[in-house]
């Protein structure tokens, strides 16, 4: 199931962005201390309506986290899934629900960061620039449905 994150979300999607598998695909690697992280969080996803942060849950578990960041005209698509759940479908689950008739939308993949780069051409995004390091994929709509 996907739903709108909470606040009590917080420590799980820290945990899932701290752990060593997620942070190698990271912009930031550096791990982030919960103090740090829940004031973030707190202020980027409660404090106004431009930024949204979803999660997926099995058995009333967190998951898995879709972070969707308003930076100028865009929207930055960002996901992680804990790695005892990963290639069973639910980043799959997780992304198509949150872009969901979003318009706009980018992410920025590093190139050895494949499983990533399979799941946004799933989705629907299509690579448009490519930087030594990373790819950037690109959505400018997609059907209400979400593919």
């Amino acid at each position: 199931m996907v739903r709108p994150a909470t606040l009590l979300d917080s420590r799980r999607i820290w945990e899932i962005r701290n752990d060593p598998s997620s942070r190698i695909y990271s912009h930031d690697s550096e791990i982030i201390p919960f103090e740090h992280h829940n004031a973030w969080y707190s202020e980027k996803y409660f404090q106004s309506n431009r930024n949204k942060c979803y999660v997926v849950v099995e058995d009333g578990y967190v998951i898995g986290y879709c972070r969707i960041d308003l930076s100028g005209d865009i929207y930055l698509v960002s996901i992680g899934i804990d790695r005892a759940y990963r290639n069973r479908g639910y980043g799959y689950l997780l992304l198509s629900a949150a872009i969901k008739g979003r318009q706009k939308l980018v992410a920025y993949i590093f190139k050895n960061n494949l499983a990533s780069q399979q799941l946004f051409k799933k989705v629907g995004f299509r690579a448009t620039k490519e930087t030594e390091e990373e790819i950037v994929f690109e959505c400018s709509s997609l059907p209400s449905s979400g593919h």
